[in-house]
Order: structure tokens, then C-alpha cells, then sequence
């Protein structure tokens, strides 16, 4: 039997902090001392806003979504692997929040109401780095699947006449780490680019894989080995990069840093005055304004001692 086709909710105008906190401050006192709930209801009141009522009952309602839906809502968050659906409501509410005015935005609701979540949040991912590091940037519309060079995610503004274009892959953290997997991924992510234009490939990969040397994440050797090899023969690719979420548990709350690692294509054909970098150095970008409003601090503002 077909699923009926989710639609997105219509609104008046976008979601302000006045509304959210109006909603928050509508929840009775017993539930706002439950602060769990509290962050919990904050998360799914944000997604319900944009991708509506029936959307939640098919991927996160544990008694109306299939069982192995990604964002299925367990019993027991946030302890054990659990955090994790935690750290997942989170970062993509976070996102819907504070991406609802990037161009191209309703493009990634279209995808999310097809079901289309890890991919989506691994872009969300590369969108909220871009945007604390100050980038212009837009989504492009995915409906270009299947024509090769054509169905990369981003286009990001280096200057006002250099453009370059932004595939975002993802592996879970269940993907065996090995030289065929990566090339694989880097090979498939190259062939969503166009051949004439600068482009960009960023993997999510499992925290295991990157380590820490002098205080600066850097890829394991069998990833960097495989990276390397691939850039010497794609000139087309002008920056390579890997990053990974990590769960931060602080209290009642969770929250997460994203550590990135980045290579520039010394063979590239296409060039700029600067480098190709983007993300920077730091590798956390939780609390930065005033690019980006922390979603945490409704369910702060509204709870209860």
C-alpha cells in the first residue's frame, strides 16, 4: 500500500523566537519541571512546525512510525546509544530554525517529507558550519537526480565571481573503514559535480575515524592514504573534507561539536588568491552567534525550578 504524500505545513511567515516561547511558556507547570521533557517536546515542536503533525507520526512517533525509521523516538534517551535519536532531534531542529531563511531551504524540506533524514542532517551539518563561519551559501534543488554533474547539494560564494559547488556524502558508523569505501564515496561524490566549475566534497564519517595530533583532528592513515590518492586525479575537486559529530553530555542536556578535517587540491585547475578552506580552525561551533541562535535556550528560558 502507497504512503499518502506528506505536505508542508503552510505558515504566514517564518518561525520567531516569540511564537516558539509562547508555545513553551502554553505547557503546564508539572512538564516544565520535567526538564528532559522539557528539551525533548522543544525538539519535536520545532519539526512539527515545518514538516507537520503527520511527519511525526510516520518517522518519530513510536507507536505510528515503522520500526526502522531513523528518527524513531525510544524509550530510554538520553542514556546509551540512544543519545544519539537525542543528538539527531536536535541538531535537525536546530538547523530548521536557523537555516529557514537560507536560499534553497524549502528544497531540503522537500527532501525531509520524502523521507530523506541521515542524508538531510549531514548537509544541515556542512549548512551550520558554513553559516557561523560567516560563507553565503544556498541549497540547490535536489530534482536534478540523475543527471551526472548536476545533483550536488550547496553552492557557496568564496567572492562575488567565484562560486564553488558542494557534495556532502555520509557514512555511518557501521560503514567497515577501508580504501575501497572511500574511494567509493569520493568517486560517487565527484560524479554529482560539474566538470567546468570549482567543486567540493565533505564526507560525514564515524568519530573512530578521525584522531587527535597536536591538539588538531586529522583523518586516520587508511582514510588519509585513499583521500590523497584521489585528489592527485580529480582536478575538478579544488578541497576534500571529513567531519564528524561528537555527543557532548552536560547534565540534562545534550549536545554535540563537529570536528572537521580539511584537504586542499594541490592539482586542481581551477585557482583563487586565497585557499579553498572553509570551515577554519576551530571545530566548535555550538554557541556561535549572532549567525546562529541556540535552540536549547527555549526549553531554558521555559523551564521551570
Amino acid at each position: 500500500m502507497a504512503k499518502t504524500r506528506l505536505v508542508r505545513p503552510t505558515h504566514e511567515g517564518p518561525l520567531l523566537p516569540s511564537t516558539m516561547r509562547g508555545h513553551l511558556d502554553r505547557y503546564p507547570d508539572e512538564l516544565r519541571r520535567d526538564h528532559l521533557r522539557l528539551y525533548t517536546l522543544t525538539y519535536i515542536s520545532i519539526i512539527q512546525w515545518f514538516l507537520g503533525t503527520d511527519w511525526i507520526e510516520r518517522y518519530i512517533h513510536p507507536e505510528t512510525a515503522n520500526h526502522d525509521s531513523y528518527l524513531l523516538y525510544p524509550s530510554d534517551i538520553p542514556t546509551g546509544t540512544n543519545a544519539a535519536w537525542f543528538l539527531d532531534a536536535y541538531i535537525l531542529s536546530d538547523a530548521l530554525y536557523n537555516l529557514q531563511k537560507i536560499p534553497g531551504f524549502d528544497h531540503r524540506i522537500d527532501q525531509l517529507l520524502h523521507g530523506q533524514i541521515s542524508s538531510t542532517i549531514s548537509e544541515f551539518i556542512i549548512a551550520k558550519i558554513l553559516r557561523t563561519n560567516g560563507w553565503l551559501f544556498q541549497f540547490v534543488d535536489p530534482l536534478k537526480e540523475g543527471r551526472i554533474g548536476q545533483n550536488f547539494d550547496m553552492a557557496v560564494n568564496y567572492e562575488p565571481n567565484r562560486v564553488a559547488f558542494i557534495e556532502v556524502e555520509s557514512k555511518d558508523k557501521a560503514t567497515i573503514r577501508s580504501v575501497g569505501t572511500i574511494k567509493n564515496t569520493l568517486d560517487h561524490a565527484m560524479r554529482q559535480l560539474p566538470k567546468d566549475q570549482p567543486g567540493i566534497i565533505f564526507v560525514q564519517i564515524p568519530q573512530d575515524w578521525l584522531e587527535e595530533v597536536n591538539g588538531e583532528p586529522i583523518v586516520t592513515p587508511d582514510v588519509l592514504a585513499p583521500a590523497r590518492s584521489f585528489l592527485r586525479n580529480c582536478g575538478r575537486v579544488v578541497m576534500l573534507g571529513f567531519f564528524t559529530t561528537r555527543i557532548k553530555l552536560g547534565g540534562q542536556e545534550i549536545a554535540a561539536d563537529h570536528a572537521h578535517f580539511e584537504m586542499v587540491n594541490p592539482r586542481s585547475r581551477f585557482v583563487r588568491r586565497g585557499d579553498w578552506t572553509l570551515l577554519g580552525r576551530s571545530s566548535l561551533v555550538y554557541h556561535t552567534r549572532p549567525f546562529w541562535f541556540n535552540v536549547n535556550d527555549f526549553a531554558r528560558d521555559a523551564r521551570l525550578t
